[in-house]
């Protein structure tokens, strides 16, 4: 993760933590590109995380499921949580544009609605 962060970062020519801001251009970047290297992806979708968890106050969590496994972001102590590196990569293989703050704060929103609304369990 911390190797991730740190290629994101030399990626955008800025010290960590990334805003929304420097994620936004990678991601701009990135989806001008006609080839992608894995890794830079990979690091973009881990700064895309990073500057959920710092907006929303959420944990890093690993989760294994019929898909594999992924570094996921979700409320402390909850058992809902979103998986920003495969977010950022279905969206670049779809060619996307997206405002990557104005997603994050979506999906924080519905994060938090299901928390309200009791529809996630506790750990």
């Amino acid at each position: 993760m911390e190797a991730a962060l740190h290629l994101a970062a030399k990626l955008a020519n800025e010290p960590l933590p990334l805003g929304f801001a420097q994620v936004q251009r990678l991601y701009d970047a990135m989806l001008a590109q006609t080839e992608r290297d894995e890794d830079e992806v990979i690091a973009l979708g881990m700064a895309f995380g990073a500057a959920i968890n710092e907006r929303a106050r959420f944990d890093w969590v690993r989760v294994s499921d019929q898909w594999g496994d992924e570094t996921c972001v979700g409320p402390p102590h909850k058992t809902i949580h979103v998986a920003p590196i495969s977010m950022v990569q279905k969206r670049l293989v779809r060619n996307e544009v997206i405002d990557l703050e104005q997603f994050a704060d979506s999906v924080i929103g519905s994060v938090k609605s299901k928390i309200a609304g009791n529809q996630t369990d506790s750990w």
